[in-house]
């Protein structure tokens, strides 16, 4: 018994060491390259429980940072295999909808800039206002994947080049 906690322990102090080098790196100082980064989506759930009908982000700098995290237990984050503990991910929410029909499609390619802000391009669903609408509260949201670099903002733009969402790193 005592043989499985030290093991245990060992394997958390040695996971959590491997998981905050970036952290720690970034902590130092860290310069921004303008660049073109690739956009993997994980995984999306219709409901997220988003309270407000405004668009947010929420920008995690690891794996554990993530899976800690109130939503990905909507994304059902957990179950994900193979998270990248050097990724970064960001939480994209469409925001509380009242009916069905709506959707958001992240572009696969996003761009940040010297100053650390990243961009990211959705193309953004609605139902027509011709349609029938099913009546149900929906707040869908986005699970992504990007290189692991420290953002410093993040901004959501739809396919017009209007700003829904924005996301700004807090000063420690």
């Amino acid at each position: 018994m005592l043989t499985r906690l030290v093991v245990l322990v060992s394997m958390l102090l040695l996971g959590g060491c491997a998981t905050m080098q970036p952290l720690m790196f970034w902590q130092g100082g860290y310069e921004f390259q303008s660049e073109t980064l690739k956009v993997k989506e994980l995984r999306r759930a219709l409901v997220c429980d988003t309270p407000t009908e405004a668009s947010r982000l929420q920008v995690f700098d690891d794996a554990l940072s993530l899976l800690a995290s109130p939503v990905a237990a909507s994304l059902q984050a957990g179950q994900l295999e193979g998270l990248d503990a050097q990724a970064s991910y960001i939480v994209v929410e469409q925001g509380q909808r009242r009916t069905g029909g709506y959707s958001l499609e992240l572009r696969p390619q996003a761009m940040v800039d010297e100053e650390g802000l990243l961009t990211l391009n959705a193309d953004w669903i609605e139902p027509a206002p011709d349609r029938m609408q099913i009546q149900i509260l929906t707040s869908l949201c986005v699970l992504v994947q990007l290189p692991a670099q420290p953002y410093n903002s993040v901004e959501l733009k739809d396919g017009k080049g209007n700003t829904r969402a924005v996301w700004s790193r807090e000063e420690p």
